[in-house]
């Protein structure tokens, strides 16, 4: 896919949703689409496991956060 469509999508609704939105992203390594989020300074971050995701979340104050589907299973992608 090309990610910085779907990026630049996943923005379009961030605003239209007046900003109050978490936004999970998902490409096949989860580096691409997380990148072209942090262009439209999402602030979202990369993530592989739950420690990861509550870090991202609680401490770091992330409006968002990528997934690498390729690089994490199926079952891990259904907890998250």
């Amino acid at each position: 896919c090309d990610y910085p469509d779907f990026a630049k999508l996943a923005y379009e609704k961030y605003v239209e949703l007046n900003k109050n939105a978490f936004i999970i992203v998902l490409c096949s390594t989860g580096i691409g689409i997380s990148i072209s989020m942090n262009r439209f300074e999402i602030d979202c971050c990369l993530v592989h496991n739950e420690l990861e995701v509550e870090i991202a979340v609680k401490k770091i104050k992330a409006k968002g956060i990528s997934l690498g589907g390729n690089i994490l299973g199926q079952e891990l992608l259904n907890d998250l």
